[in-house]
């Protein structure tokens, strides 16, 4: 997720991937405030066109979806004027890579969520039948640095795919960083599961082949941290309720010791995030100093977690 600063409260986000996608899901609460650019159906002369507007949302309900986050909301206030209607409804699919302004800043229980991870640099091959283009990622900066011919001329031409892949993998071992292959089709597939390079599965090759590995890469790298960090609160809270010291809790009395400031670390399943949604949006924002973490299934903890629903570590014993 980017991040940066405009007035005295005001933040800009970009998603880069889902899971930036998944934690906007959490800040955009109904009532919430965010501006975006976007277009609006226009009547003209020649009938209805769109045209580019600036708006202010008062957000009403978010769905988050594969590749986007709907959100619906009201619109407050936006320009130009002739284009505005206050008070109508209107909805924005948010992508990764779309600008969100939020004026009113982030929660402060939110906030822990909002990172912007660091990944390091990173070789990517992006292949296909005709051959392979090589490139260095670091950070958003993108360096091209070779590309290796396959020699495939059609059907009817010689083909050699064993020297096609010994000519990429060992340039790909001339450099000291990770590699990750892209592409379409099994071919990439094939050469990634001969080698064990991490693989990821794109529309198409070249250089929007890249951009589709960078996002799949970035997504994983997140996904990973996350989830490590998710399963070492959950350690800790499962190590205190073994032991019985009275600083592990769960259930609806986790709301009490919120209230008076005791909790530690609060943890909650996405499950029950979801049915109590407004509940917990109100509470998140008002947290102060409280670590957040919310699980969702497919790894231990967090299909775990799931039967505990919402539970903290203290800051001291009970």
């Amino acid at each position: 997720m980017r991040k940066r600063y405009r007035g005295k409260r005001g933040v800009v986000l970009v998603p880069e991937s889902w899971e930036d996608l998944w934690v906007l899901d959490k800040i955009l609460s109904p009532g919430s405030v965010m501006e975006i650019t976007d277009t609006r159906a226009v009547k003209g002369e020649s009938g209805e066109e769109r045209k580019k507007v600036r708006l202010r949302l008062r957000v009403k309900r978010t769905e988050l979806r594969e590749n986007s986050l709907r959100v619906l909301g009201v619109i407050e206030e936006g320009e130009p004027e002739e284009y505005i209607k206050k008070g109508a409804h209107h909805s924005v699919e948010v992508r990764p890579g779309r600008e969100v302004f939020l004026p009113e800043g982030i929660p402060e229980g939110l906030r822990d969520l909002v990172r912007e991870e660091k990944t390091e640099p990173v070789v990517v091959a992006v292949m296909d039948l005709f051959g392979a283009d090589v490139y260095l990622v670091k950070g958003r900066r993108i360096d091209p640095l070779a590309r290796v011919d396959s020699g495939y001329r059609g059907k009817r031409g010689e083909w050699d795919e064993k020297k096609y892949f010994g000519d990429l993998h060992a340039l790909l071992e001339r450099y000291g960083y990770e590699k990750v292959v892209g592409g379409p089709g099994k071919l990439a597939e094939a050469f990634a599961s001969r080698y064990g390079y991490p693989y990821f599965r794109t529309s198409m090759a070249g250089y929007s082949g890249l951009k589709e590995v960078i996002r799949g890469y970035k997504d994983k790298i997140v996904r990973e941290k996350e989830i490590a960090k998710q399963e070492e609160a959950f350690s800790r809270f499962m190590e205190h309720l073994g032991k019985g010291d009275g600083m592990a809790v769960y259930g609806e009395g986790v709301f009490d010791y919120l209230k008076y400031g005791m909790v530690d670390t609060l943890l909650i399943h996405e499950d029950y995030y979801r049915e109590n949604r407004e509940r917990l949006s109100e509470v998140l924002k008002n947290l102060r100093g409280v670590k957040v973490h919310i699980f969702s299934r497919g790894y231990e903890a967090g299909d775990s977690m799931a039967h505990f629903k919402i539970a903290a570590i203290l800051r001291y014993s009970t």
